[in-house]
């Protein structure tokens, strides 16, 4: 990672690897009563961590499973808990990102009082 003004950047490799770990890890997560739940939870954890390629990795899982679903009610519900799960990482997406902006305004807004004062 390079640090440039507290930004840090994420290489190619480093990327591939937080999406493998993060696929690997969805895949480890058992299907029972709790599933629902966990896969939510990775969900948030997910957006709060930017891993890249998160949302479209959750996609692809509910698009496998609604397509295998059918008749399987277990499959059904599998799908259905992983769709509510990528909207609830929709909208914690949403929530930081007002958040960030939020902040940014903020910090501009001092920066500019700070600027002016000197200024003065």
């Amino acid at each position: 990672m390079t640090n440039l003004e507290g930004m840090e950047f994420i290489d190619e490799e480093e990327t591939k690897g937080m999406k493998e770990a993060f696929q690997e890890h969805l895949n480890s997560l058992p299907f029972n009563q709790d599933y629902p739940q966990a896969i939510k939870g990775e969900a948030l954890k997910a957006v709060r961590e930017k891993i890249p390629g998160a949302y479209e990795i959750l996609l692809q899982r509910y698009l496998d499973a609604n397509k295998k679903a059918g008749e399987n009610s277990q499959l059904v519900s599998f799908a259905e808990a992983t769709k509510k799960a990528l909207h609830c990482f929709q909208e914690e997406e949403k929530r930081l990102s007002d958040i960030e902006v939020l902040w940014i305004g903020i910090i501009d807004a001092k920066n500019r009082n700070l600027l002016y004062s000197q200024i003065t």
